[in-house]
């Protein structure tokens, strides 16, 4: 016979641990699994993350961007970004689970967590190597790629105690910026949707003027020796106004001696020939022309 006193705990647990997936997958849908404790967490101290000069005008616009309000706009695979209220700027808080192992594993005593010891040690090196990366943005990438300022030391930052961030669910969050890294970088428009635009206002001249402006903006990447992955023109490119900047800014790194012309993907030369042939010809000269190789200008061929 079942106990009386124990039945209610019974239907307690099952309900609990049948309910408790949906429940937590509702809740990562509805927040995009932003909450404050994905984006705080403790940073190694590195000298080369911290103390990033900065002119008296890039100090000033830091300070005021900071002071104003920022609403969540997209969660992606490095970071959780959130738009400025004026829409110029966006503010990226790296995702904690990218460089620390789950809290059970961290919990562990020394002889359970040595197999772990090589998942946390890729974790690190990759904390290493991003850190590296956006530091390397700001010190010789800021019109590259409109990264006004980056904080990668948990240290006390100098343009604001606190700034606001509004989640998914418009729920407000004053936080102390000491504790979080942080890009804040100016906000662009994605190339295809640039291009596209200017092509249905009929301005070909506007967009062979952007398809010129992004060679540019990877040789100039290229002449500063810097690696770089090959370059994602769908979500990784945009326009600030009419000057092409790189928006992913985690996969830099230096390099030595004379550095090989980045390799055009397939996918944006198709459809680039898909929206007129012409611009995609106009692209091939322009990237013979800065790297002195030649690229097929008809990727159908």
């Amino acid at each position: 016979m079942i106990n009386k006193k124990i039945l209610p705990i019974a239907i307690s647990a099952l309900l609990f641990y049948f309910l408790l997936p949906p429940l937590t997958q509702f809740c990562e849908e509805k927040t995009a699994g932003f909450k404050i404790s994905a984006i705080s967490f403790s940073i190694p101290e590195n000298a080369n993350w911290r103390s990033f000069p900065l002119s008296k005008k890039e100090k000033e616009e830091i300070f005021s961007a900071l002071q104003k309000p920022f609403y969540f706009l997209s969660s992606g695979n490095q970071s959780f970004v959130f738009e400025s209220e004026d829409g110029r700027y966006v503010l990226k808080f790296f995702r904690k689970k990218l460089y620390l192992p789950s809290f059970w594993v961290q919990s562990l005593p020394e002889p359970f967590n040595h197999r772990y010891a090589k998942k946390i040690a890729k974790r690190e090196d990759k904390l290493r190597r991003d850190f590296n990366s956006y530091a390397l943005a700001v010190k010789a990438l800021r019109e590259e790629t409109g990264v006004l300022y980056v904080h990668l030391q948990n240290t006390k930052d100098p343009f604001a105690d606190s700034t606001i961030i509004v989640d998914r669910l418009n729920i407000a969050h004053s936080l102390e910026l000491s504790s979080f890294a942080f890009i804040l970088q100016k906000k662009a428009e994605l190339v295809f949707p640039h291009i596209e635009r200017l092509y249905q206002e009929g301005d070909k001249e506007r967009v062979k003027a952007a398809l010129s402006s992004l060679v540019q903006l990877l040789a100039s990447i290229n002449r500063k020796q810097l690696i770089d992955s090959p370059p994602d023109f769908d979500k990784n490119f945009g326009f600030l106004g009419e000057r092409a900047v790189e928006i992913d800014v985690g996969k830099f790194s230096q390099g030595v001696g004379e550095m090989a012309p980045p390799i055009i993907k397939k996918t944006f030369q198709d459809w680039l020939f898909g929206l007129d042939p012409l611009l995609l010809e106009h692209f091939a000269k322009e990237y013979q022309r800065a790297f002195k190789i030649p690229m097929d200008p008809d990727p159908l061929l």
